[in-house]
């Protein structure tokens, strides 16, 4: 590095300063690009001699080795409290100065729905109550506008108990007064009716007080997944559930058993019928019972952001552009981002960790239940 300075004419001074080739800059436009309860997610411009970055968080470096991407997640922190984070670069024998010092301050906790959220609701469920008070016995249903159900409680043994249905994020929710502390008596059953307002994901809850014992939880007038296109899983407009990414049409195809005279179709992502090729999201899966359409699709493989039917780095980038606010996703592909599949919907950092961990063959992502 060399300092040069040139008096000109007049009083004026020029200071030139040459860093040399060998300068290592401190990384510049450092940033939050997500923040929630527990996770703050970071990026900044790539250096182009840095061979790595570290991050520091309230000034103790966060990594063992040095990063090696311009984007980091910082996990496990506290809820509503305030972190602060620089990036420097380095390279084999040197460290750059701190970045400008970011701060964030995380979100309150986010609510578990229940201990035991995400499990799907089947015909008759039960839940062994073991202590005197049991909160939050979760279970999800698809559930479409207009359907009439009827959801029944029994028991064992006499309690109070409350009952709770509701969509998440939407006023449509299902308070059950008629059986909120209601107290049954044993092998009674307690039965509430309900027209179905919005088309969705409806989540059902159980907790009941005084007493232990084995309370089932059954419901009439629902589809529960079981659909035509078993073994595939039906959530509202779309199909999921494949095995995994690189599935061909015709192993596709072969899993499904219709009966005669029934027909089924897919369509590629410019509406062209399949013959042969890789299904990804994106695709129609057309349903046809004595050639009249039935019922049609959107296949959701979750990780496949770009529909080419395999979860790579290319997907990866469409899931950073989305975080960085550059290019969001829609449709199909923003519900394939979002792989840990949480209640909002929304595409953020800790779904970038999920789809890291199967690019990289350490967890693959789930596409079941």
């Amino acid at each position: 590095m060399s300092i040069e300075t040139y008096i000109l004419a007049g009083s004026y001074v020029l200071t030139y300063e040459d860093k040399g080739s060998d300068y290592l800059f401190t990384p510049s436009n450092f940033q939050s690009v997500a923040c929630t309860d527990k996770v703050v997610a970071l990026n900044w411009d790539e250096i182009a001699n840095a061979t790595g970055y570290n991050v520091y968080k309230n000034g103790v470096k966060v990594n063992v080795a040095p990063i090696t991407t311009a984007f980091y997640v910082a996990t496990g922190l506290t809820p509503e409290t305030e972190y602060s984070f620089t990036v420097t670069s380095v390279n084999a024998t040197k460290e750059s100065a701190h970045s400008q010092e970011i701060w964030e301050y995380t979100s309150p906790a986010i609510p578990a729905i229940g201990d035991i959220p995400g499990v799907p609701f089947k015909e008759t469920n039960k839940a062994t109550m073991t202590g005197t008070t049991n909160y939050g016995h979760v279970y999800y249903v698809d559930l479409t506008k207009g359907q009439e159900v009827t959801f029944s409680v029994s028991s064992t043994r006499s309690a109070w108990f409350a009952l709770a249905l509701f969509k998440p994020g939407t006023a449509t929710t299902l308070d059950m007064s008629g059986l909120a502390a209601h107290s049954f008596d044993q092998d009674v059953e307690n039965k509430l009716s309900y027209t179905v307002e919005e088309t969705g994901r409806y989540y059902l809850e159980l907790s009941t007080w005084e007493n232990a014992g084995t309370y089932t939880l059954t419901a009439t007038g629902i589809d529960f997944g079981q659909s035509e296109l078993s073994p595939y899983l039906i959530d509202g407009e779309y199909l999921y559930g494949l095995p995994s990414d690189k599935l061909s049409y015709q192993d596709f195809i072969k899993a499904i058993t219709v009966p005669a005279g029934n027909q089924v179709k897919v369509l590629n992502k410019k509406g062209v019928e399949m013959t042969s090729g890789t299904i990804g999201t994106g695709c129609v899966v057309q349903y046809f019972k004595n050639g009249t359409l039935s019922s049609q699709y959107t296949v959701i493989l979750y990780g496949d952001i770009d529909g080419d039917g395999t979860i790579n780095v290319l997907d990866m980038v469409e899931v950073k552009k989305h975080c960085l606010k550059i290019k969001y996703l829609t449709g199909a592909a923003l519900k394939a981002g979002n792989v840990d599949r949480d209640i909002n919907g929304k595409v953020n950092a800790i779904d970038a960790v999920i789809l890291k961990k199967d690019i990289l063959n350490l967890a693959p992502i789930k596409q079941g239940e």
